[in-house]
């Protein structure tokens, strides 16, 4: 696999042109809220409105089979999110 080089973009609307359209958003991908600042990243599947905002609060956390609880993940997930820069 191939890492290309360049600017990492999003997609961007109003919180309501998100909830209007409701998209599915292709898996990695990112929709951004311009009026609230806050960011979905997409499965491939899920529509916006099933998708949980990054950083949001997690749950009904189930652990992995390896034994890592959901907010291990979460925050494992988070830290490699901010360490590429795509969140701050």
């Amino acid at each position: 696999m191939a890492i290309g080089s360049g600017p990492i973009s999003a997609k961007r609307a109003t919180a309501a042109e998100w909830t209007a359209e409701d998209p599915v958003l292709a898996a990695g991908e990112r929709g951004y809220e311009r009026d609230t600042g806050k960011v979905k990243i997409g499965d491939g599947s899920t529509a916006w409105s099933a998708i949980t905002y990054i950083g949001a609060a997690v749950t009904n956390c189930v652990p992995a089979a390896d034994g890592t609880s959901a907010g291990t993940q979460l925050n494992a997930l988070l830290a490699s999110l901010r360490a590429a820069n795509i969140i701050a």
